[in-house]
């Protein structure tokens, strides 16, 4: 398959996508006797999924699946054999704060000894294979991420737990779907740039031309109020998702999810200088989720509450 035409394969499966969900996964916070503690359900990702299991000694073999997926020791820790078919079995200890692997696309069998606290991360194939295109020029049939186990990565440790932390936070709010894409790209592009195949040392030329640029901030002004997507917004732009989210900030000094909340608070400073509309009702203006959002948002990124600006 080129990649011109894997990419628009890929982005039209995105652009169908709805979120990543449980029943997506192979299951195994549901094993007994595993405990599944919370999960991302219910938040709106459309290409990554996580969950948080207090698990116990299990074994299971489990189907092969397309979507690239990773688990990560939060605390306590169990020895590991697993066989991964056509390969022969390893052993190794998942201590905290190491990650292991689920293979894509092949089927295996898995014996855990222990009772480990696991972050479990699943991240859409598609998604996967439109940044190998995008920021490796590779070719998605090709690409293959190395299923490790028992391995640290303190940049993936930072980027899964955030995706935890967001999870545990449990609020579905208007940024959340960008922010998430924003995250997913970058854990995409550390898997394959330190953990598959492709050459590492590719460099794909910027295609935001100024235009787009441009495009880009106008299709913001205009739905601010809305769930603005990186798969949205890419599309009403003529650009690829995942190279916009990069060349935006390459280009701005600003991820793009940072550039949209700033966007919002000004807004609402504006709003809130100018007229007596009620707080709850700019928050929604806005695009914030409610006036709570909207208050730890404004305190954040101006230093006093709405109402304390308002009345200053």
């Amino acid at each position: 398959m080129g990649n011109e035409a894997a990419r628009v394969l890929h982005v039209s499966h995105r652009l169908a996508a709805h979120e990543l969900a449980a029943g997506d996964t192979h299951g195994t916070s549901h094993l007994s006797p595993n405990q599944l503690v919370l999960d991302s359900t219910g938040l709106g990702w459309r290409d990554a999924y996580t969950s948080l299991t207090r698990e116990s000694s299990w074994s299971a073999t489990l189907p092969a699946l397309p979507h690239v997926s990773l688990a990560y020791c939060v605390r306590r820790s169990a020895r590991i054999r697993r066989r991964v078919d056509g390969s022969r079995t390893e052993v190794a200890e998942l201590l905290p704060r190491r990650f292991g692997m689920i293979p894509s696309d092949r089927a295996s069998t898995w014996d855990v000894d222990g009772d480990p606290e696991v972050q479990l991360v699943y991240l859409r194939r598609d998604t996967i294979d439109e940044l190998a295109v995008d920021e490796f020029g590779a070719d998605p049939d090709e690409v293959q991420v190395e299923p490790g186990l028992g391995f640290h990565d303190p940049v993936l440790e930072s980027l899964v737990v955030s995706l935890l932390d967001a999870a545990r936070a449990g609020t579905r709010l208007p940024t959340s779907a960008l922010w998430a894409d924003h995250v997913v790209r970058e854990i995409g592009i550390e898997l394959l740039r330190r953990h598959s195949n492709v050459d590492r040392h590719a460099v794909s030329v910027s295609d935001l031309t100024r235009s787009r640029l441009r495009a880009t901030f106008d299709y913001i002004e205009a739905n601010l109020t809305g769930d603005l997507s990186l798969t949205g917004l890419a599309s009403a732009v003529g650009a690829r998702p995942h190279r916009l989210a990069r060349d935006f900030r390459d280009r701005t000094g600003t991820p793009l999810h940072q550039y949209v909340l700033a966007r919002r608070v000004e807004r609402a400073a504006t709003l809130l200088r100018s007229s007596d509309t009620a707080i709850a009702l700019i928050a929604s203006d806005c695009g914030f989720a409610d006036q709570s959002h909207l208050t730890t948002a404004f305190r954040k990124r101006v230093g006093v509450t709405p109402a304390a600006f308002r009345g200053a």
